[in-house]
């Protein structure tokens, strides 16, 4: 397992499985769906990342073009749109873990702010996962802030 360093966690991630698996995949959660939502986020999804998030999705060996899952939570004041998204990576991480309970039915995510319109944060999950094998999943969890193109 190939051990990485970011911020407050140590992520250990079986990088050559996590290729392979990402190779599999066929086209990312987004392009799947095909909505208007999806549509502009496949537009700006290189401006969706800060870079030092694109350097560690890569060093864990996943396709940043294959998110698993994006939502769009709607227009905020200032016009952008709210997304919610996923990857998976097989392997382990010692460090905070953004789950929290379940109340009433409701989760709530306790994601780290990364910059201005990003923020991240880890757990163990295979939600809809197209993923073959979902023992040992990690699952990033992201929220980011989007222009809305026309």
């Amino acid at each position: 397992m190939k051990e990485i360093k970011y911020r407050d966690w140590t992520l250990r991630v079986a990088e050559v499985e996590t290729q392979r698996i990402y190779k599999e995949l066929k086209q990312s959660g987004a392009e799947s769906c095909g909505c208007t939502s999806c549509l502009n986020f496949i537009k700006l999804r290189e401006e969706a990342y800060p870079d030092e998030v694109k350097l560690l999705i890569s060093n864990l060996g996943i396709d940043i073009q294959k998110e698993i899952e994006i939502s769009d939570f709607g227009s905020l004041e200032d016009g952008r749109h709210l997304y919610s998204g996923w990857f998976h990576f097989k392997g382990n991480f010692d460090g905070f873990n953004c789950s929290s309970s379940m109340v009433e039915g409701n989760g709530h995510l306790d994601l780290n702010p990364i910059s201005e319109s990003f923020s991240l944060g880890f757990r163990y999950a295979n939600n809809k996962t197209p993923l073959k094998g979902v023992e040992g999943l990690v699952q990033i969890e992201f929220c980011c802030k989007l222009a809305w193109l026309d």
